[in-house]
């Protein structure tokens, strides 16, 4: 089911405050964007939602990539999501933060289709590489008009 049919369906049953009051308090877990480890034998996706995500091997990081990648720092980089675009800013990590090859000088606005290297700009198998890509648009879900909700009392 769509998330407009689910709304339709739950807003029959209850009075639009109620309705409103309990959309506002369920969680908001909106994907704006992805980034994709990569690898020959790599299948991980991560999903950006937070406005400030965190990347490194620590686990208490946002985004937790594999310990094996330990040419990246525990807490490497920061990918920042404000009014001014999506900037990775890197934490003070030892090897480096690459986008596209180039060394990042923080912050670093970051566009779809980016490659961002944790640990240096070699093809190691100690390096990590990922590749950022935005989600294009972002579904709004918005409670029925009081027409609408009145059309589904009669």
């Amino acid at each position: 089911l769509l998330p407009r049919t689910i709304d339709t369906m739950l807003s029959k049953e209850m009075k639009l405050v109620e309705w409103r009051e309990m959309k506002a308090a369920m969680p908001t877990a909106n994907v704006w964007g992805y980034l994709f480890l990569e690898g020959a034998d790599e299948n991980q996706i991560f999903h950006l939602t937070d406005d400030e995500s965190t990347l490194g091997r620590n686990p208490d990081c946002n985004i937790s990539i594999p310990t094996r990648f330990t040419n990246a720092g525990r807490k490497h980089c920061v990918i920042k999501r404000g009014i001014d675009g999506i900037n990775l800013v890197d934490l003070g990590s030892a090897n480096g933060t690459f986008v596209n090859q180039q060394r990042t000088k923080s912050p670093c606005l970051l566009t779809h289709g980016d490659r961002i290297t944790l640990g240096g700009n070699k093809d190691d198998k100690r390096t990590c590489h990922l590749r950022f890509e935005l989600r294009e648009h972002a579904e709004i879900v918005l409670p029925p008009t009081a027409h609408e909700s009145q059309s589904f009392q009669s």
